[in-house]
């Protein structure tokens, strides 16, 4: 995987998830870090595009306006799932970044494509 298309290709699936685009370039060793860029556009959709209530059941909901860039999100996902077939940096960096500590995925499955959504199933296996 190269870093710098990575974080390219999110800040092009999802520009309205930061207010400064070279603030999704942090740099360690001179390279980009997409762990950093992918939570921050996941700490975005969670702020802004989706609504999760907790009672009296726990449902999620995408917000009015957001549908485009909850798709795109998404559409950004399964992309570098399909591209990191078989690539166990890849496959980890979205298990982390995607569904750890983010339970509300399992409620918007249908956004999800094919790659993505038997990750998301490997992913809640084994994390048991």
């Amino acid at each position: 995987m190269n870093k710098s298309e990575f974080v390219y290709a999110l800040l092009a699936a999802l520009p309205e998830a930061t207010d400064d685009p070279e603030s999704w370039f942090y740099y360690k060793d001179s390279e980009p870090l997409p762990y950093i860029a992918l939570g921050d556009a996941r700490s975005w959709i969670e702020k802004n595009a989706i609504e999760i209530t907790y009672s009296p059941e726990f449902r999620v909901v995408v917000r009015s306006g957001f549908e485009d860039a909850f798709t795109r999100y998404w559409a950004f996902v399964e992309d570098q799932a399909i591209k990191g077939l078989f690539d166990a940096d890849v496959d980890t960096l979205l298990c982390i970044e995607c569904f750890e500590h983010s339970m509300w995925v399992d409620k918007v499955t249908e956004y999800l494509g094919p790659v993505t959504g038997e990750l998301l199933s490997r992913y809640r296996t084994a994390a048991g």
